[in-house]
């Protein structure tokens, strides 16, 4: 596989959007839900290095899917019980969404300059944050660690998963496996091409 530096750059400096924006809104609402532990744990922040997983961020940037440093919730100091811990976790996902669909939005008038090399990079860079979030989204619903989407299964099951605790190695196991191997892709590809057609068009 072939990546231009322009190209690393890039998919670095999506990556680190993503996952700031990601960490930020899920302790950011989880915080308004009545858990304020991610905020004590310095999650409710914009600096990515506070949000980043080394592995999932690598991931990101090889293979276009990765995941932010796993958020610890604890829906009994929600409002909202259980439920709220869903609607942390969806806040998470729909703001990456919201994410896409501003820089689809920010890449209207550039195309219409047409003029310049920084214009064209800048544009370039837009359509690879949109086509990243929406990426990132799309494997962060599935509902397994070290996915956001792992809340979601929690929510589903709540007694069914106790505080269950995997040895480390094996969520990264699971999403190296889903992701290195092409499944990922093959089986998300649906739910992209339809976030992208409703989010960016076309």
């Amino acid at each position: 596989m072939n990546i231009s530096i322009q190209d690393l750059l890039f998919r670095l400096a999506a990556t680190a959007i993503i996952c700031a924006i990601h960490g930020f809104v899920l302790a950011a609402a989880a915080g308004y839900a009545g858990d304020p532990g991610p905020g004590y744990e310095g999650r409710r922040s914009l600096n990515p290095f506070d949000q980043m997983d080394p592995v999932g961020a690598i991931s990101m940037v090889v293979f276009g899917f990765g995941w932010i440093r796993p958020i610890v919730l604890d829906p009994q100091l929600m409002r909202q019980g259980r439920f709220g811990e869903g609607l942390v976790a969806a806040c998470g996902i729909v703001s990456i969404l919201c994410l896409a669909a501003v820089a689809s939005f920010a890449r209207q008038p550039l195309i219409q300059m047409q003029s310049g090399s920084l214009t064209l990079n800048l544009s370039t860079f837009l359509v690879m944050l949109a086509a990243q979030s929406i990426a990132f989204a799309a494997i962060n619903l599935v509902p397994a660690p070290p996915f956001t989407g792992a809340h979601f299964l929690s929510v589903a099951f709540p007694h069914r998963l106790p505080n269950a605790r995997l040895p480390r190695i094996l969520p990264y196991a699971f999403a190296t496996v889903l992701i290195g191997s092409g499944l990922a892709g093959g089986l998300l590809a649906p739910l992209m091409r339809t976030l992208t057609r409703a989010i960016v068009g076309g």
